[in-house]
């Protein structure tokens, strides 16, 4: 799970969401494999609260999730759109990482009440600084 900070501004096109990253909460999965993961119902609930314990008091919320795709490239797989309905609100993405290649692609929702999944919008991994 991702945490940070999220605040929407208004003008006459609309509503406008600013996410800020700032931490990773690990989520242990149910069941996985080189080619899957699954989560549990328990999983979530313990990283919602520790989300409640270390992050909430100083402003921060959930604002995504991440995995990787270690061999098989930046896409969303039919597990992902479902892992990701729980991720309901306006702000929440989903990042998949491919370390192979050291990139990332971002997936979001759009369309207002539609709720249409776009993405990926990719992106190169860089080295941190020193």
């Amino acid at each position: 799970m991702v945490v940070g900070y999220q605040w929407k501004t208004s003008n006459g096109a609309g509503t406008l969401h600013s996410v800020l990253a700032t931490d990773a909460i690990a989520v242990q999965p149910l069941d996985s494999s080189r080619s899957h993961l699954s989560f549990g119902e328990l999983e979530w609930r313990d990283a919602e609260q520790e989300l409640a314990r270390r992050h909430a008091p100083q402003g921060k919320v959930k604002v995504g999730w991440y995995h990787t795709h270690p061999q098989q490239g930046i896409f969303f797989s039919d597990q992902d759109e479902a892992a990701h309905r729980m991720f309901k609100l306006a702000y929440h993405f989903a990042l998949v990482v491919d370390p192979r290649f050291m990139e990332a692609g971002l997936f979001y929702w759009s369309g207002g009440d539609r709720r249409a999944l776009e993405g990926p919008i990719r992106f190169v991994l860089g080295r941190g600084r020193k």
